[in-house]
């Protein structure tokens, strides 16, 4: 039971990594989305308000080759708890953005108050679809795109009570990378715990 423990909690650490790394990737993604919508002249014509606003993360490095590498045989459950724990980690973020507010350097108490109401409601509006029960897989990535696209919506004229969905994504992702970081500094310090464990069983068994 230990034993399968510290290998989720291995996989865990170093998924939780990666995950930290991915709000990186999608905003280059998303930028390089919006220059080619505006060389092909969709930016502004609403065309480019569908469609994925980013490239989704390749997930080749969960797949196991036996005969490459020296780590041991993933859990047979390792793409859903990856996938979880990207909703998880996006869940907790949203959070903690609509409990201390949407701050970004710079803005007004209007502007951080607009943002954060823009971002609960719009949380709100998705809890069932994306974030509660067994549903698809990323699901986070869905809540991502949709407030791209809604940002694109805004850029059109939309009357969003002059919330920036853009800074609200963007600060998202800046908070699920330090959401990452701290649940990977805990899933890191599992094996250390279970060796005061296996050390206790071990004395219990000889009568210490």
């Amino acid at each position: 039971m230990l034993s399968v423990r510290e290998q989720i909690a291995r996989e865990f650490a170093k998924d939780l990594g990666s995950i930290a790394e991915m709000g990186k990737d999608i905003f280059h993604s998303y930028w390089n989305q919006v220059e080619k919508m505006r060389g092909e002249g969709l930016a502004n014509e609403g065309s480019g308000t569908t469609g994925k606003s980013f490239d989704r993360q390749q997930l080749m490095f969960l797949e196991w080759d036996p005969y490459y590498g020296d780590d041991d045989a993933p859990s047979p459950l390792r793409k859903g708890n990856y996938d979880l724990l990207v909703l998880m980690c996006t869940q907790e973020s949203i959070h903690r953005l609509i409990r201390d507010g949407v701050k970004v350097e710079d803005e007004s108490a209007a502007q951080v108050g607009a943002n954060t109401l823009f971002l609960r409601n719009f949380y709100v509006e998705r809890l069932d679809s994306h974030f509660a029960g067994n549903l698809r897989y990323a699901r986070s990535d869905e809540f991502l795109e949709e407030l791209f696209l809604a940002h694109l919506k805004v850029s059109d004229g939309g009357d969003t009570l002059n919330a920036d969905p853009l800074t609200i994504a963007e600060a998202i992702l800046m908070e699920r990378e330090q959401v990452a970081l701290e649940w990977k500094e805990v899933a890191s310090q599992s094996p250390q715990e279970h060796m005061e464990i296996r050390k206790l069983q071990l004395n219990k068994m000889m009568g210490l």
